[in-house]
């Protein structure tokens, strides 16, 4: 179980914490969105816990032996407190404004249980959300040392990313291992696969500076060579129905609109976008909306026109008209298919008929 400590009770509550919980066996991972899990602290006994609103900081003291040390978390933003359903605290996470995370784990709870609880949270969420379909649809979860694994074939890319963002909103997971899979709208061959994405790359004029190239085992084919100087080089793989694209572009732009031509062949069955930007921009809500416009502008069954696109915190609203309700899924799932969209609202709304 959860619980969010409101940011105007953090004295006490900390304090109580740290009275009740003092002694016990703790390790501390740090979890950044660029650099993944790090361990701060292992095998250590926890002294106390608080919080300096003078410099809006929280104080981790542990001990180990004879040594003692704190572990400062800067600008937080969120406490959460994660327990068992007997009410014994097995972690407390801190989230900061730059959304790293702090999880403070207790090693004398039982591992087997707090596995439970995980994968009973983890499966709660899931039949909470009408878009997921675990009866057509199951997924397998398993959870280890903070990392949970997702594995299954989802009914859209939709329901694979929503999937991805309610299992990374259960504190106490550390990492997410995503094994998950999109049902393709054709069955290719990976060979087919392959050769429809690069002529889609091929023929996409914002990438005609690009170097294309196609990687088949440990064997590296050019299949064009830009007559210019290279504005990057994108390598195409593909396994079982997953589309690995690596090398690097100049923009996040071109990185996102090569994702999206990936996943827009039918056999897809999912994208790892590993393309790098060179050289590196800093993302932001205005790239992401322009880039959704850009792809609802490709696509030849939307009219780009009758849509409004825009985005907060990673988050895309699509609002107007469209003619029928297989166009208002298609702008969606256009939507869900750039890279960095967290999650799609769809306001869309279907033109009714008019008499005469």
């Amino acid at each position: 179980m959860n619980e969010q400590i409101s940011r105007g009770g953090w004295l006490p509550f900390l304090e109580q914490f740290s009275q009740d919980n003092q002694g016990r066996p703790v390790s501390i991972e740090v979890v950044g969105q660029e650099w993944g899990t790090d361990l701060a602290a292992q095998t250590t006994s926890l002294i106390a816990v608080d919080f300096d609103p003078k410099s809006d900081a929280i104080l981790m003291t542990v001990s180990q032996g004879e040594k003692t040390f704190t572990h400062t978390i800067t600008a937080p933003k969120a406490i959460w407190l994660a327990y068992t359903d007997s009410g014994k605290a097995w972690a407390l996470e801190v989230i900061t404004k730059d959304n790293s995370q702090t999880i403070l784990r207790f090693e004398d709870e039982d591992p087997l249980r707090i596995k439970e609880e995980i994968l009973r949270e983890v499966n709660a969420a899931f039949k909470r959300e009408p878009r997921i379909d675990l009866n057509n649809y199951p997924i397998r979860i398993s959870f280890s040392d903070g990392v949970l694994t997702l594995e299954g074939e989802m009914e859209n890319i939709a329901a694979k990313k929503l999937a991805l963002e309610l299992a990374a909103a259960i504190h106490g997971i550390s990492g997410i291992v995503d094994r998950l899979r999109v049902v393709p709208a054709e069955r290719m061959s990976d060979d087919a696969i392959r050769d429809h994405v690069c002529q889609a790359l091929i023929q996409e004029p914002a990438l005609k500076n690009c170097d294309i190239q196609m990687r088949i085992k440990d064997q590296v084919k050019t299949l064009r060579k830009s007559p210019l100087k290279a504005d990057g080089i994108i390598e195409v793989a593909v396994e079982d129905g997953v589309v690995t694209l690596n090398g690097q572009v100049i923009s996040l732009s071109h990185k996102r609109l090569c994702g999206v031509l990936a996943w827009w062949v039918p056999g897809s069955r999912d994208v790892i976008n590993g393309l790098e930007v060179i050289p590196s921009e800093e993302d932001n809500d205005e790239e992401i909306t322009d880039v959704v416009y850009l792809v609802l502008e490709k696509d030849p069954f939307v009219d780009a026109d009758q849509i409004r696109v825009s985005t907060q915190n990673r988050v895309v609203t699509l609002e107007g008209l469209v003619p029928d309700q297989s166009v208002k899924e298609m702008a969606e799932f256009d939507a869900w298919y750039v890279f960095g969209v967290d999650k799609v609202i769809n306001k869309l709304e279907v033109q009714t008929a008019q008499s005469d």
